[in-house]
This record gives structure tokens, sequence and C-alpha cells, in this order.
């Protein structure tokens, strides 16, 4: 096939699902589009209101402004102790959020001219005619507004990203290209801004960052309608499901996400590899002094980043998650101690950064696909759909945050630098401070690599999750009448196909195994490239099928799951409880809790039944004392018609929003 045959193919494939997905995908081009180029939007913007926090090496901040790294930290570690009210607030508000746009994209609509207008407000201070205090007052306030509703712009932006498409390897394609052209703004902004400063002073000079950082933050917002007009939230969830997460309740039940957790704790204890990132920044402010060069560097560094957007979806799709992970975080600290080796040779340090770049390249694609995939297995646990609140339960590590973040300006400080930072152009200070911020950094890279090895989600069973997400989500529209002819088909075709699976016999690896090697042994090029190509193929086939065939059972469990031996207990409870009566329900005693604390516990077979019952009876006794205090008036017994009714009103207005959600809490 000729070259100019595949473009023509491709450009007729690309129109033909410009407006409808292609079969078994459920995102048009256009969407995909619009995605990518309004994802460039926090790009652009954050190069101003981004700049606004309060840490040791804040360039607007510290370079310009002249505020003192430890004053920075302390204020910063106040906002950081804060930061988990405003995380709270903020899951409160979105994971809540119903409207005719989704959950997302009226923030993502609004949120970046909020940001954009605060933080210029603040850089056009007159700052050269304020005290040290009214400057690091004004610094505090501005830098708070934007950690409290900051996330609201750019969080919601890369979780739209996680739920564009309910469809696992079609996201992975998406968040590929999606990143592929979103780059291109980190490359506009690397490669001019550090050009355009140059002729106002450097960093150094407050007035670069108003006639430079605000126009890239105005041009990053308009492109972030672009999002907010054209794209849409695709999650799987009853058309009767109304969102209502408790907060607190839903992040505590996260820590029971075993793949969450997995993640969570390489990012505590992993917190020094981030150390790396000021010393690109300073080797050309300092050390070359040139920031025209440094501009060049970075036109030219991310273009690794292309390596990993083009790979990373394979990857996922033939050695799965796990092992993309760890394949990421071990070249991370290969390239890292290269880097730690040759800081002192501009090119030798340029070559190791260029790898690194295409090492963590692969995170930036697999990260948000494999979140989703957390995210959905979350869903699967509690029944619950949450995004925002999986960040209310990582800030419930804040104490840890609080301490290493002391870290890196204490190492600051000790080396000499308070407000002045001037004297990182000593050669024998600078290289011994990116020595010892190397060195960390490995070792934090080292800690992060850890904790991956015990993630185990792989793209089977997170398929077979899905399956069985889509079969609650289609019982529960029965029971309401607000059954979805494309649910019902997808239902099918998941139990055709599990049916497929399970008859299917075991591969025979020996055999693919060596048809691989017969094929490779073909003395023709062409006939041994396409048989090559059509037994590796086979056998990718065949490891997919032996790894579906053992993840099955989470689908037929589901599917059975009326005759497993924990849903009859959970049966038999709901029958004694509603054996006891509505109204009798407050005057429950003790006596269940005695008489499941006299159970026999010989065994250990007793021992897990009076355990249980144990635990159901202090449950009825939590019940029967919350009930007088919840219903001083008695119970009243809801109907289940003004549910139905309350449930299917319209949503389409403000006003009706608010009169569904009166109708709804009425009804419950």
């Amino acid at each position: 096939m000729s070259l100019l045959t595949s473009a023509r193919e491709g450009i007729a494939k690309i129109k033909s699902e410009w407006h409808t997905p292609a079969k078994g995908n459920y995102v048009s081009n256009k969407e995909i589009l619009a995605l990518s180029v309004g994802g460039m939007g926090p790009q652009f913007g954050g190069e101003l209101f981004g700049r606004m926090g309060l840490g040791a090496d804040s360039q607007l901040m510290g370079m310009a402004l002249g505020l003192r790294p430890m004053d920075m930290t302390y204020v910063g570690n106040i906002q950081g102790i804060l930061s988990l009210l405003w995380t709270i607030i903020r899951a409160k508000i979105v994971d809540n959020t119903r409207t005719k746009w989704g959950r997302f994209r009226p923030y993502i609509a609004t949120m970046g001219f909020f940001l954009v207008a605060v933080s210029a407000v603040f850089v056009f201070l007159p700052f050269h005619n304020m005290t040290y205090s009214q400057t690091f007052i004004a610094a505090i306030l501005v830098s708070t507004i934007c950690s409290m509703t900051s996330a609201l712009y750019t969080d919601t932006h890369s979780e739209l990203v996680t739920v564009i498409t309910p469809n696992s390897e079609e996201r992975t394609k998406i968040i590929a290209f999606y990143q592929f052209l979103m780059s291109i703004a980190p490359t506009i902004v690397y490669s001019a801004v550090p050009y355009l400063m140059d002729s106002y002073g450097r960093y150094t000079d407050i007035e670069g960052y108003r006639k430079v950082s605000v126009p890239f933050a105005v041009v990053g917002v308009c492109l972030s309608l672009i999002t907010a007009a054209f794209c849409r939230e695709r999650i799987v969830t009853p058309k009767s499901y109304v969102q209502k997460v408790g907060i607190f309740k839903g992040a505590l039940e996260i820590y029971t996400n075993k793949y969450w957790l997995c993640r969570q704790i390489s990012t505590w204890i992993g917190f020094m590899e981030g150390f790396f990132g000021t010393v690109l920044g300073w080797y050309f402010v300092y050390s070359v002094q040139n920031t025209k060069l440094m501009g060049l560097a970075n036109l030219i560094l991310p273009v690794a980043y292309n390596i990993g957007f083009l790979i990373t979806p394979y990857l996922l799709r033939t050695i799965g998650p796990r092992a993309t992970m760890l394949l990421h975080n071990g070249a991370n600290i290969f390239f890292m101690v290269g880097m730690f080796f040759s800081f002192k040779n501009p090119l030798l340090l340029m070559f190791f950064m260029f790898l690194n770049n295409a090492a963590n390249s692969l995170q930036i694609v697999y990260d948000p696909s494999i979140h989703s995939d957390v995210k959905d297995y979350q869903q699967y646990l509690s029944g619950r759909r949450m995004d925002f609140t999986f960040g209310v339960a990582g800030a419930f590590g804040f104490p840890l945050t609080f301490l290493t973040n002391l870290l890196r300006p204490y190492i600051f400080e000790r080396a000499g630098i308070t407000s002045n930072f001037d004297i990182l152009y000593d050669d024998s200070v600078r290289n011994s401070l990116v020595s010892i911020l190397c060195m960390c950094a490995i070792i934090g890279a080292i800690l992060n690599w850890a904790p991956l090895f015990f993630y185990t989600l792989s793209r089977q069973r997170h398929r077979n999750i899905r399956r069985v997400l889509n079969y609650r989500a289609l019982f529960d529209d029965y029971a309401e009448d607000a059954l979805d002819p494309e649910l019902i088909v997808e239902a099918v075709d998941n139990h055709r196909r599990v049916l497929e699976i399970q008859s299917a016999p075991d591969p025979d690896f020996d055999a693919l195994k060596a048809a691989k090697s017969a094929a490779a042994r073909i003395p023709a090029r062409s006939q041994r490239s396409e048989a090559l190509k059509a037994a590796r193929a086979a056998l990718l086939d065949a490891k997919d099928l032996a790894e579906e065939k053992k993840e099955i059972h989470y689908y037929l469990d589901e599917v059975d799951k009326f005759a497993l031996p924990e849903t009859q207990r959970r049966i038999a409870d709901a029958k004694r409880l509603a054996a006891i009566g509505l109204q009798g329900l407050k005057d429950i005693d003790d006596g269940a809790l005695r008489a499941a604390q006299a159970l026999p516990g010989g065994t250990r077979e007793e021992r897990e039944i009076r355990s249980r019952e144990l635990q159901y009876a202090q449950k009825l006794l939590k019940m029967a004392h919350a009930i007088p205090k919840a219903y001083p008036n008695g119970i009243e017994i809801p109907q289940k018609d003004d549910w139905d009714n309350a449930t299917k009103l319209p949503e389409d207005t403000k006003e009706q929003r608010k009169a569904k959600d009166a109708a709804v809490k009425a009804a419950e």
C-alpha cells in the first residue's frame, strides 16, 4: 500500500468519524479535537495564576518580589492545612453538581476567567511603593484565593478526560492524542516565555509577568470554552441515579480501594522526586545566565514527550498498566542517575533530560487512564460515582505533606539562600546544592517505585468491572421503567462475550510460541514479516483470553450473586429487619446484641458468624438511637409514586433543578 493511498484512507476515516464515532466507540473526532484544543487552556492560564503559589522555589514571589523562602513555606504550609477544607468544599460542590452540561463543564467555562482576573490585579499592584509586609500580605491573599479555586478550573479539565468515554482502550487512545496535541501549549509557553521575559529583566522583574504572563493566560481561558462547548461526560449510572455523596464517608470508603492506596502511598513517600524540578531553571538563570538558551532547551526537550504519547497505548495494551508504571519509574531512576553525574556538562545534561522526559511522558498518558480505572473500581465497591472526593481522601495525608514540604526550604536556607537568590551565581554554592537536590530526587524516585509493585488492576479485570457496572445500571433502569436501548444492546453483547470466553478452550501457548519461532525462520523477507506479525497478534490475543478467563468471575459473580452465601446472608438480614416493621425500629433493645455475644466461637466459622451477628446487632442499636433524633414526629413511610414522579421531573433550567432537588428530598 502506497503512502498516498494510506494518507487518503486516513483522511477518509477521519471525515467519516468526524460527527459519528466508529463502531464500539463513544467519542467522535470532532469531540476529541475540541477536548485537545481546549485542554491547552490550563497550560496557557497557568503561566499566570500557576505562579501565585507560595513556595521555596517560586520565581514570581521569590526572584521578582524578594519574599523569603521560609516565610513563603510557612504560609504555604498553613494554606496546605486549609487546602483540606478547600478540597472538601470543592468535592462537595462538584461531586454533587447536576446540570444538563454535566458536573465539570460549567466550571471549565467560568473559573478560568475568575482566576486570570484575580492574578492580573495582583501583578499590576504598585510593588515599588509597597513595603515587604504589604507585598507579603497581598501575596498571601492572592495565593489563598487561587489555592481555593484553581482546582475548579484545572482539575475539572483532567477529570473530564477520564469520563469522556466508558471504554478503557478508547480512553487511552484519546488521552494519547489529547496529550500529543495539548503538548503544543507547554512547548509554546516554555520556549516563548523565557525569550520574551529576557526583554523585561528575565524572571527577576515584575514587568515581565505583566506583559508576558497575562496575555498568555487570557488566550488560555478562551481556549477552554471550546472544551466546555463541544465535549460530553459519559458515566455508566442508572438514569434514575441521583448523585448524593457524603464527602467524609466517601473519602473513608476510598481507603478500602487497594489500587488507589498503592498509588497514593507511592506519591506520599516519593515526594523528593520533585526536587529535580528546580535544577533546569537554576542552570540557565544562574549558571549559563542565558534565558534565550533556556527557551531553546524548553523547545527541544518537550519533543521527547511525543515518544510516550505514541507508545503508551501500545504498552498498556500489550504489557498492561502495572508493567507500564514499573517501566516508567525504573527508567526514571536510571536517567536521574545520569543527570546527577552530568549536570556540569550542558550537552550531556540535556541528553539525559531528554531521555527522562521521554520516560515521564508515559505517565502523562497512563495516569488519567489508570485513575479512571480506579474510580470505576470504587464505583464497583460502593455503588457511588466519586471524582473530586478522591482529592479529599488524598488530603488526609496532609500531616505527612506538611512535614515533607519543610525539607526543600530547609536545604535552601542551610545553603545560605534567604531573600537573596544571587548566592546561586557562586558555582561552588550552586553545584553543592544541586548535588544534594539530585541525590534527594533519586531517593524519592526509588521510594515512589516500590508501592507500584502491588498494583494489580489489569485491563481484563477492569473490563469485567465495567461489565458489572453496565449490568447494574440496566437492572436499576428496568426497576424504574427507564431502560435505554443502547444500554440493553451493550449488556447483551457483554453477556455473550463472557459466555464465549467461559466456553473457549485454554490457549496452547507452546504451540503459539512454536508458530512464532517457525515464522521467524521463513526465508522470504516479506512472507516472514507477515507471518511474524500474525504469530505475535495470535500470541497477544491468547494472553488476553487467558487473563480474561481468570477475571470473568467478577461479572459471573454479579450475575449469580443471589446464589452466593454472602448475598443470602444479606437477604436474611433484610428479612429480619422487615419483620420488625417500620414503626418498631426505634424500639429495638440490646437483646440482639446479647444473643450475638452468647454465640459459640470455638471454630473459625463460628467466630466469623459471631462477628457478623455482633456487627448486625450494633447497627440495629445505632439505628434505634438515631431514629428519634432524625424523626421526632415519627417515621413517615415514603411513597414510591412520589419518588418516581420526583426523579422524572425536568432539569433543564436552574429553577427546574432546584424544584427537582426539593421534590427528591421530600420523597426520600
